[in-house]
């Protein structure tokens, strides 16, 4: 298909599928400009990479899911879009992995939106600090954890954000209040650590991230390995 066709029948169908949702919830017009707005830039970036192939039912479904249903956390994703952008213009590439991107339903940075140094971030479809994926520990990264946070947010919708971030929140209080309660046993780093574990590692969503990626890697080296192991940071 060629390109200009693709990205004007991604676009109308992302555009359709934006409205209908919008009228199907009765939102009022600025509710509607904004979730069609949010759509429309996802299908024509998306189109311009190839990132859905709507020939297929995965791309199309998907390609639906993100104008609908999952559209909040599409809208995280354009932010992350934003910031990659941003460090272009910075003089900074954001190394957008056009290859891997293409047809897998997400768009892929080798850099962009990085909180943390060798971490990875996944928002919406949008997975930024890949790193470089020919090293097989990036690549399993991507393959077999964050896009497993793809899935989930499509899964989700609206209800993603709101509950992961509550469990962080969660876990970050309650790994504060017992390091209080210790006396500040271990000083800043144990209270670092404390919440890591509590409001990340432990979060629903992270451990069947995690999960499913030690089950895909014993796949690869027909070997056990445990559910709970961190092969490579999220």
């Amino acid at each position: 298909m060629p390109r200009s066709v693709a990205v004007l029948l991604t676009t109308a169908i992302a555009v359709v599928a934006a409205a209908a949702s919008a009228q199907a919830i009765n939102a009022p017009r600025p509710v509607v400009v904004a979730m069609v707005g949010v759509a429309a830039v996802n299908a024509v970036v998306s189109a311009v990479r190839g990132v859905y192939d709507i020939t297929c039912s995965r791309g199309l479904v998907a390609l639906i899911v993100d104008s609908t249903w999952a559209l909040v956390m599409t809208a995280a994703a354009e932010v992350a879009h934003g910031v990659a952008a941003a460090t272009a213009v910075m003089g900074r590439s954001p190394g957008f992995d056009a290859t891997a991107s293409r047809g897998s339903t997400m768009h892929i940075y080798r850099r962009g939106l990085v909180v943390r140094g060798g971490y990875a971030i996944t928002l919406g479809n949008v997975v930024s600090g890949a790193g470089d994926m020919s090293v097989q520990s990036r690549h399993a990264l991507v393959w077999d954890h964050e896009r497993v946070h793809v899935v989930q947010a499509r899964w989700w919708g609206p209800a993603y954000p709101v509950l992961y971030l509550s469990w962080m929140l969660w876990g970050t209080v309650r790994a504060g209040v017992c390091w209080v309660a210790s006396g500040g046993r271990g000083g800043w780093s144990a209270l670092v650590r404390g919440v890591d574990t509590a409001a990340y590692l432990r979060n629903p969503f992270e451990r069947q991230a995690y999960r499913i990626a030690a089950q895909r890697a014993a796949q690869r080296d027909g070997v056990t390995s445990s559910p709970a192991g961190r092969t490579s940071p999220d």
